[in-house]
C-alpha cells in the first residue's frame, strides 16, 4: 500500500473526456475515494484554493497544491518528486488511471 500511495506524490494527468462549462480546476474540486486492498478508504480532498490533501483512513498522507487544465492535472505535494500517471478518463463523476506501477485506480466523487 506504501507504493502505491507513493505513486500519488506527485501525478500528471490528461483527461480523456470532455470538460463542459466548468473549468477543470472547477470540477475536481470535491471529495474522491476509493477503497484500498485492505479495506482502508482513501480520499482524496481537493479545494477551491488549489490545495489537495490525501488520506488514508483518518490519516493525512499526503498534502500539497494542484494545477488543472484541459490538458491534465498535476498534483505538487509537499516535497515531493514527480511521477506521471497513464490511460486518463474523467467523466465528473469518476476518474481513473493507472499508478505508477501500472495498477488501475478509480476514485468516485462524493
Amino acid at each position: 500500500m506504501k507504493k502505491l500511495l507513493y505513486s500519488f506524490l506527485l501525478l500528471t494527468i490528461v483527461f480523456a473526456a470532455g470538460c463542459g462549462k466548468k473549468g477543470i480546476d472547477k470540477q475536481i474540486v470535491g471529495s474522491w475515494t476509493r477503497t484500498a486492498e485492505d479495506g482502508t478508504a482513501i480520499t482524496y480532498n481537493f479545494t477551491k484554493d488549489n490545495t489537495f490533501e490525501v488520506k488514508a483512513g483518518d490519516e493525512v498522507k499526503f498534502k500539497g497544491t494542484f494545477s488543472a487544465s484541459e490538458n491534465g492535472l498535476t498534483l505538487t505535494p509537499e516535497g515531493g518528486d514527480a511521477e506521471k500517471l497513464s490511460e486518463v478518463t474523467f467523466d465528473g463523476k469518476s476518474l481513473s488511471f493507472k499508478d505508477g506501477s501500472g495498477n488501475p485506480v478509480t476514485l468516485t466523487k462524493q
